[in-house]
Formats: structure tokens, C-alpha cells, sequence
């Protein structure tokens, strides 16, 4: 999808297009996955487009990240999961054209590694898929 089509999504988010850019972050090995920018190119969101031929019911992992909020919110108020946003109709998602879409924070300093090239990229991934 290019970008121009991928900013129409934004006001669904309550988000303005027009001081936004989207750019493509990683390989997409399963979603397609998106840097938003705002107007001082500062990454700002990653905006996802869930591969439902894999997830195929992509409610359900709305529903799980859901009860996973609702219990750190509970007991672990001060963990830190960049948990999707909702749009304006208070939906975790957004389906546009029979496709998924999910915006979340961009975590600052961050980014994507494709494939580990060191043991200790391998380590840092597994700690924090541990977490």
C-alpha cells in the first residue's frame, strides 16, 4: 500500500494527515509495518497492517493484548507496553477495505533487526520477548 493511502487511515486515529509521513520499517516478516513521522520527521507511531492470512482472526489478538493491559494496568501500573491506540470509535483497530490496521507509540530508540548478525543481538531480543 503506499503511503498517501496509508496517511488516509490516520484521521480514524483522530491523527492529521497532512503533518504526518509514513515510511516502511523492517522486512515485514509477518505484518506490514510503518514508521509514522510527524512534521519534525521525529518517529511518532508504527502503524501496522496485520497479516490476517496468518492471524486469522485478528479480533482475538485485540482481545489478548486487552486482558494483557487490563492486568499490568492492575498490577504492574509502572511496565511500560506500547499497547495500540484506539481510534475514534474506541476500537484497538481499524478495518479499511477488509484489512487490519493497528497504531501503536513509537518507542523512542527503537528499531527493526530482521535477522541477528551477533549473539548478543539474539540475547537482546530473547530479553525482551522474556520480559
Amino acid at each position: 500500500m503506499d503511503s498517501s493511502a496509508l496517511l488516509s487511515l490516520l484521521p480514524f486515529f483522530g491523527i492529521d494527515p497532512h503533518t504526518h509521513t509514513i515510511k516502511p520499517i523492517g522486512a515485514g516478516l509477518i505484518h506490514g509495518t510503518y514508521v509514522v513521522h510527524n512534521q519534525n520527521d521525529i518517529p511518532v507511531y508504527i502503524l501496522q497492517h496485520l497479516n490476517n492470512a496468518v492471524f486469522r482472526i485478528p479480533e482475538d489478538i485485540s482481545w489478548n493484548l486487552g486482558r494483557l493491559q487490563a492486568f499490568l494496568e492492575a498490577e504492574h501500573s509502572n511496565y511500560f507496553v506500547p499497547f495500540p491506540l484506539k481510534t475514534e470509535n474506541g476500537d484497538d483497530y481499524l478495518i479499511q477495505d477488509g484489512r487490519y490496521y493497528r497504531l501503536s507509540p513509537f518507542v523512542p530508540g527503537s528499531h527493526a533487526v530482521s535477522i541477528c548478525t551477533s549473539a548478543e543481538q539474539a540475547y537482546e531480543a530473547a530479553l525482551q520477548f522474556g520480559k
